[in-house]
């Protein structure tokens, strides 16, 4: 049997099951520091903040990336440097300056997760010996390296990425693609007190 996480999502709207998109946004408490998603957290007062409903979620830990994890994010790296390497030749962390720095500000929240693929890219673009053995690959085609760096990306992480949300000072899980696998065990009606 699968280890489950409990997280907890806060809402003003009533539903039934998770979807992502901009339609579903919260206009009032959206923070979309990891871009468009489903965010969460893992304890139910940081969640009861952003809405007068709390909806308590459990995912399979199968579904969970941890970004507090710098060995995590290495070996993220490390992974999207062999698909790439295997495709093109080209050793990506080979030109990219302190990959275990980079990892530690990913992993404190200092960087954003979904933001890498970007990164990446841009650390690859500033150097000019990498442009010299490999500018052919900036193709901005489909077969331009930054694609198959994007694609690795999505390959080896999960639907739920768990990261640091510095401006809450609390980890923050999120969902972005398969909101399926959230699975509502309860919702939570949060009475706000009236202040007189």
């Amino acid at each position: 049997m699968t280890n489950t996480v409990t997280l907890y999502h806060g809402a003003h709207k009533d539903f039934e099951q998770f979807a992502i998109g901009k339609e579903y946004l919260d206009k009032e408490n959206a923070d979309l520091s990891e871009g468009l998603g489903i965010y969460l957290t893992d304890t139910f007062e940081s969640a009861k903040i952003l809405g007068n409903l709390v909806y308590e979620v459990e995912v399979s830990e199968n579904d969970v990336i941890d970004f507090t994890d710098k060995q995590v994010i290495v070996n993220t790296f490390e992974k999207m440097r062999d698909d790439v390497e295997e495709a093109t030749g080209c050793d990506i962390l080979a030109y990219m300056d302190d990959v275990w720095g980079y990892a530690d500000r990913i992993a404190r929240g200092v960087f954003a997760c979904m933001t890498i693929p970007n990164d990446i890219l841009d650390m690859l673009g500033n150097k000019e010996i990498f442009h010299m053995e490999f500018g052919h690959l900036l193709t901005y085609e489909e077969d331009c390296i930054y694609n198959l760096i994007e694609q690795s990306f999505y390959k080896h992480i999960k639907d739920v990425l768990k990261n640091t949300n510095r401006s809450y000072n609390v980890p923050i899980y999120v969902c972005h693609r398969n909101p399926e696998i959230l699975k509502i065990v309860e919702k939570h009606v949060i009475k706000k007190q009236k202040i007189v």
